[in-house]
């Protein structure tokens, strides 16, 4: 005698499958983050106004501050020759035959090739 048998389930092929279990979602209870601090320690020095380290007893001179403000100047460049012609030279350079190509005019016939 024949038994009956139920049809398997329909497999969505489309459906993300892993071999991983199923996350619940993690409930935060308290955040774990602080605000910055400089720390605990009294002798810590704070910056100066520009944002610089203060060091005790140490200024810079004027004249410093100059030539350090000259070596982060970018240089003058309007002098330059262009990167081209810098790189291969100023010659002219052909690198296509003679233009032969002939406008076609009557675009809407059948074309002969």
């Amino acid at each position: 005698m024949a038994t009956k048998t139920t049809p398997a389930a329909k497999i969505d092929l489309h459906a993300a499958t892993s071999n991983e279990a199923d996350e619940a979602a993690v409930v935060v209870k308290k955040s774990v983050t602080k605000p910055p601090a400089e720390g605990v320690n009294a002798k810590t020095i704070k910056p100066t106004s520009e944002g610089s380290e203060a060091v005790p007893g140490f200024k810079l001179r004027a004249a410093e501050s100059a030539m350090m403000a000259e070596d982060f100047k970018a240089p003058d460049t309007s002098k330059l020759s262009d990167i081209g012609v810098a790189s291969f030279g100023a010659t002219m350079e052909t690198v296509h035959g003679p233009d032969d190509r002939v406008k076609i005019t009557a675009t809407n016939t059948y074309p002969w090739r």
